[in-house]
């Protein structure tokens, strides 16, 4: 199949192309696929090559990493924070402005007491340590090994429905349109059919019949200014349009599951055609760049004909990359909900609870915000999205010791959880013994300190909790 890049591992881009071409072919789409489209499944090919180094870069971002989670991604940002304090989406340039003093703050402090750790008394921001001297080990260090975590999920996993698989599956992968959804209310895919649609409203605006009558009524100098301006404009709107189009695209390949039966959610021949279509808008926008950029060689009529041509096509050539837009759309909402009402349910048969950890580093304004939130809130706490913990606190405390350079503090945090979902061999990291917990879910904090941790060289805010209303 197409689409199916894990077929095509070892194989050069020639390769790649030759199958594709024979599928293309095949499918009656012509002798040649588009070109577009051999490059992007030779560089998932490629992506999947590197995996590994990618693997380990999400293991060092946050949480317990087997959620998903990619280099970079501010997955700490809105996980949790007091009832009392219940901010959605990004953090302020105040806040990032705050972060940055705060880490200078730290630098500072740990210069002046490297050689004696244990002398220091408050954080960058004046709050105190409750304990300056902590055993190698205590509270960031050992408490149970990976090997335990791995014996005790043997212990507790379960088997799940096909969808239920797919859909836990779909999560190791790419984490990051769930956590969005819950932190800001919106997913990647809503932030791209809203900029959709923006564009296309500027787009009808900008080529309009009064836009072009307006050109027909310039000469000279006057003229040509006009038409590469109009021209730049609707290369930039169009090529933006195609953009969020192929987040469309992306998200249905690298985010959301296959369906009961392990099948594509969308056929590959309907991918193809929108692929096709994609692939043939584009190299006319492209012929519109270098008649921009190239002006001598092109008339202003030249020009104004292309767009012409441009806007005859665009309704014929978008109604169904639209159309699957929004296809993509109801299947990632659907995935979403699903993924939240299956976690919502006992980890153990016998509805115990289980401990479960979750390490944070505070190296970015949005963990700071947690850590903020935790030091000054009340005890009732909300996990706003799905979060991923493991039940080896060894495990929780690497990830919040992981990055040595970063000057903030780290997050340990201990769960006694009921409900969720022991993710184990299904993970991408199945050594993390990791299990989500449900969105949207209560805890009261039960006890919070701040300490030093030699062994961590930094402050750890080691917070006990338990979820309620399980």
């Amino acid at each position: 199949m197409i689409f199916d890049v894990e077929a095509y591992k070892g194989m050069s881009r020639s390769e790649i192309a030759d199958d594709i071409n024979l599928t293309y072919e095949s499918l009656g789409y012509g002798e040649q696929a588009p070109s577009d489209l051999i490059d992007f499944v030779s560089g998932e090919v490629e992506s999947l090559a590197k995996e590994p180094a990618e693997k380990n870069l999400k293991a060092d971002n946050c949480g317990t990493g087997a959620g998903g989670f990619k280099p970079g991604n501010d997955c700490a940002e809105g996980h949790g924070r007091p009832p009392s304090d219940r901010r959605q989406g990004p953090v302020s340039k105040e806040e990032q402005m705050a972060f940055a003093e705060f880490t200078t703050g730290m630098r500072r402090i740990w210069n002046n007491n490297r050689n004696d750790p244990s002398q220091i008394e408050r954080d960058a921001d004046g709050n105190e340590y409750d304990a300056h001297e902590v055993e190698s080990g205590a509270h960031i260090g050992h408490y149970n090994t990976q090997e335990e975590g791995v014996e005790m999920m043997r212990s507790i996993q379960k088997d799940l429905p096909p969808q239920e698989e797919q859909d836990l599956i779909a999560w190791t992968r790419n984490g990051d349109t769930v956590v969005d959804y819950f932190r800001e209310g919106e997913s990647r895919l809503d932030r791209a059919d809203k900029k959709v649609k923006e564009l296309d409203q500027f787009l009808a605006e900008e080529w309009s019949d009064e836009a072009f009558e307006t050109l027909d009524n310039l000469e000279g100098e006057d003229l040509e200014k006009a038409v590469i301006g109009f021209a730049q404009r609707v290369r930039s709107t169009t090529t933006g349009i195609e953009m969020e189009l192929r987040t469309a695209h992306g998200v249905l390949i690298n985010q959301l599951p296959k369906s009961e039966s392990g099948d594509p959610v969308i056929p590959d021949d309907s991918i193809l055609e929108v692929l096709g279509r994609m692939d043939y808008y584009d190299r006319s926008n492209k012929k519109l760049g270098r008649m921009i950029s190239d002006p001598g060689l092109f008339t202003p009529q030249d020009i104004i004909r292309h767009v012409r041509g441009q806007r005859e096509m665009y309704a014929d050539q978008y109604a169904p990359l639209k159309k699957y837009f929004k296809d993509v759309h109801k299947l990632e909402r659907a995935y979403i909900d699903r993924l939240a009402t299956n976690l919502n349910k006992p980890i153990r048969s016998d509805g115990e609870p289980v401990t479960v950890w979750r390490g944070i580093r505070v190296n970015d304004a949005g963990a700071k915000r947690l850590y903020d939130d935790i030091l000054r809130g009340d005890d009732r706490f909300e996990l706003t999205s799905v979060n991923s913990t493991s039940l080896s606190s060894s495990t929780a405390a690497h990830f919040a010791r992981a990055d040595q350079s970063s000057e903030g503090p780290a997050i340990l945090l201990e769960i006694k959880a009921r409900n969720g979902v022991a993710i184990g061999s299904r993970s991408a990291f199945p050594l993390e013994s990791e299990i989500l917990l449900p969105p949207r879910s209560n805890a009261r904090i039960i006890s919070k300190e701040l300490v030093f941790n030699e062994e961590a060289e930094k402050p750890v805010l080691y917070v006990e909790m338990e979820m309620e209303d399980e």
